[in-house]
């Protein structure tokens, strides 16, 4: 049987059980989510649910230290005050692009509910694709933020600011264009179960269309938190402390 986290009531330990072959299988943290939110819904237990969101931050840290490939990268990966700071503006970036796919997709909700009478909830289907395309927007906002901080490191110069801003716009204008067609083209597929194109290829194209505008409209909008994206960074940051890791997390192996 695979293994699988466990969240003890009396622990603040999210850790990885081992499987019966010996072998210790990592799970996704963001199985570990639902339960620490239900738990905090249930209980009310504020501070123990801080832990746990605690603990994740620090397994997800570790996991995104051990997927990139870049040496460098892992460096500023690995600082806890960098990944903080990455961590902070990616959120606020991608929830600035919530508000307009929220505005946009309860216009959508409500247009099919009552405009057209198919009722609410098979109208809330559109929320749906919410999640994913606030997950594809703040994976891309983290890499910007990563890519200016290696670009600039601690003392960054004037002129290097200045180069790296128009680089983290650029950055931007992708992440909010490929969120927003993420969230766009994935409602368009739903909409064939509702109001369907003739033929599965026309719908496709209507699909890919309507989602082409709406990434335009927000890569724009989200090119202008590229200024504030552009970052240094953070001095003097520690790295992580191999002491604190679990058995899902872990430092990059030294270089040969």
């Amino acid at each position: 049987m695979a293994g699988k986290v466990e969240l003890a009531v009396e622990s603040t330990d999210l850790t990885t059980v081992s499987s019966g072959d010996g072998k210790k299988s990592k799970v996704p943290t963001f199985s570990a989510v639902p339960l620490v939110y239900t738990h905090l819904f249930l209980t009310g237990d504020l501070k123990q649910h801080r832990q746990w969101v605690d603990r994740l931050e620090k397994i997800e840290q570790a996991e995104a230290v051990a997927c990139e490939s870049d040496w460098k990268r892992k460096g500023i990966l690995s600082r806890p005050a960098a990944w903080k700071k990455i961590r902070m503006l990616s959120k606020w970036a991608t929830n600035y692009g919530l508000v307009f796919a929220a505005m946009w997709t309860g216009w959508l909700v409500w247009g099919y509910a009552v405009a057209l009478q198919f009722g609410w909830l098979k109208a809330a289907m559109y929320l749906l694709p919410l999640p994913l395309a606030w997950s594809v927007g703040r994976g891309l906002f983290q890499s910007n933020i990563a890519s200016s901080m290696e670009a600039l490191g601690p003392s960054p110069t004037l002129g290097q600011r200045a180069k790296e801003t128009a680089r983290s716009t650029a950055r931007s204008f992708g992440a909010g264009f490929t969120a927003a067609f993420t969230l766009v083209f994935l409602q368009g597929l739903i909409s064939w179960f509702m109001t369907p194109a003739p033929t599965i290829a026309l719908e496709l194209w209507l699909d890919f269309v309507d989602a082409l505008q709406a990434a335009l409209y927000g890569g724009v909008a989200a090119s202008l938190m590229g200024p504030l994206l552009c970052v240094k960074l953070p001095s003097a940051a520690p790295l992580l402390d191999e002491g604190e890791s679990a058995a899902t997390m872990s430092l990059p192996e030294s270089r040969s």
